[in-house]
């Protein structure tokens, strides 16, 4: 007769080597398929693969060992390569469209980048139009002050193939359509060499050929060399493009159909040979130090760029060295963005806003020009001055005496092609935070016919960010 004591323990000895048993089929299922089933290819889109956890991490009673390595496991599965290719290939062949967080499908055979649309939607415009009225200010900065400033749009892919953006991509055209006009009506209101907007290369175009791949989000490599010289055309700082260049086609690995959705083949990239090897910088007391601060769509024209333009620096924005790139001695700056991109990028502190290194380069040229001006003939902003919660000390300083101050003064006319000089300086009596900062905004009315016609142009927005205790 058996002991109900015994039987209870030998019970949870066979539950507990179970459970043993699952756990250890867990581990070594997915490495057993690893190793029947082989690797997977090396790429995938934006990252490299994980790597392997330690031993040591995987005895440890930490969690995040184990995790990394079932990580890595999947990851290298060629099992899941093809789950993930095959449901791609059977929606977007089956079913005519591709709808995932990161790819739409368009037109037949035709894919886009989802958030370069997604960017753009009714939602966002509030917030875009801040980054716009940013780089308004900008580019009215750099034309007044003859800053050496070159900024560069490499246009979207739907903003180019307008006809390809049927089908699944339709659903989120007509948002983006709306501010890509917008924008475009911005750089337009700006000429070469300050503005190269590459659509207005590239549009005319797209009715004869394809300029973009249909699976990836960039051009293809014909045109991104006729950007890079239309780039050194517009601004004078580079080579003549060749004249009748030799064409072949690469297959290029894209990123859309390839790298992200797992499927097709390489796609057939035009590609312009260069008859000429690139010269090398010029030396010299007359060569300018050109620096390129660029994204992906000039990597792809690395090549052409050290053709053209042999005299410039390359700094790619996504990459670490960008970081502690110095802009010292810097005779030309060329920013040259994706559309998708510029307007966060000129807001954001680690690329182009005013407390970037870029933003402090710009503010150096405005400073020289600053020392140009002729204060013999200035007079005092208080003369007619009307104001909102500032009133006059005896020195003649204004202090704030309520929430945000403001003051309006009206500027004598001016002759076309005349520049004012406006000096500022805030400061604060008691200790503040360094890292506030006072946003000085300037409201520019023109009037266009009669000084007291109420119908006159007005340009909002426009905002110089200072920090405190610098003029």
């Amino acid at each position: 007769m058996s002991r109900p004591g015994r039987n209870t323990r030998s019970g949870r000895r066979s539950l507990q080597l179970a459970s043993i048993g699952s756990l250890a089929l867990f581990l070594l299922l997915p490495a057993a398929v690893y190793l029947a089933s082989g690797s997977a290819d090396g790429f995938v889109h934006g990252k490299s693969q994980p790597e392997w956890p330690t031993l040591q991490a995987l005895i440890a009673p930490d969690p995040e060992g184990r995790a990394q390595l079932a990580e890595a496991l999947l990851d290298r599965l060629a099992l899941r390569r093809e789950a993930i290719r095959l449901r791609n290939r059977i929606t977007w062949r089956g079913l005519a469209y591709i709808d995932t967080d990161l790819v739409v499908s368009g037109a037949d055979g035709w894919l886009f980048y989802k958030p370069a649309l997604r960017a753009w939607d009714c939602e966002h415009h509030a917030v875009l139009d801040r980054g716009l009225h940013r780089l308004h200010l900008l580019l009215d900065l750099t034309e007044v002050n003859d800053v050496p400033l070159v900024i560069a749009i490499a246009p979207n892919k739907a903003s180019i193939h307008r006809g390809a953006m049927t089908g699944r991509a339709a659903h989120y055209g007509r948002c983006y359509f709306d501010y890509e006009a917008r924008f475009r009506s911005v750089l337009e209101s700006h000429d070469a060499p300050r503005v190269i907007d590459h659509a207005r290369v590239l549009d005319p175009l797209q009715h004869r050929e394809e300029t973009y791949l249909r699976t990836d989000t960039h051009w293809n490599r014909k045109y991104a060399y006729q950007a890079i010289a239309q780039l050194a055309a517009e601004v004078g700082i580079g080579h003549p493009s060749e004249s009748d260049p030799e064409i072949i086609l690469e297959d290029k690995v894209t990123d859309l159909g390839n790298q992200i959705l797992l499927m097709e083949s390489p796609e057939p990239n035009p590609t312009v040979v260069l008859s000429r090897p690139p010269s090398g910088a010029q030396t010299g007391v007359d060569a300018p130090h050109i620096m390129i601060i660029h994204d992906s769509f000039y990597q792809e024209a690395s090549e052409y760029l050290a053709a053209m333009i042999p005299n410039a620096t390359l700094s790619n924005i996504n990459y670490r060295e960008f970081r502690n790139q110095s802009l010292d001695d810097v005779d030309v700056l060329v920013l040259a963005s994706a559309e998708r991109a510029i307007l966060t990028r000129i807001r954001t502190h680690n690329h182009f806003s005013w407390h970037s290194r870029v933003g402090r380069w710009i503010q150096a040229h405005t400073a020289e020009a600053a020392e140009r001006c002729d204060w013999s003939r200035s007079r005092s902003l208080l003369d007619g001055l009307d104001r909102l919660h500032l009133e006059i000390a005896r020195d003649g300083e204004l202090l704030a005496t309520g929430p945000t101050p403001r003051l309006w003064s009206r500027l004598p006319e001016a002759e076309s092609g005349q520049t004012f000089c406006l000096a500022l300086q805030v400061t604060s009596k008691r200790p503040v935070d360094t890292k506030r900062v006072a946003r000085l905004f300037l409201d520019a009315r023109q009037s266009l016919l009669d000084p007291d016609d109420r119908d006159s142009e007005y340009v909002h927005g426009r905002s110089i960010e200072l920090r405190y205790g610098n003029d």
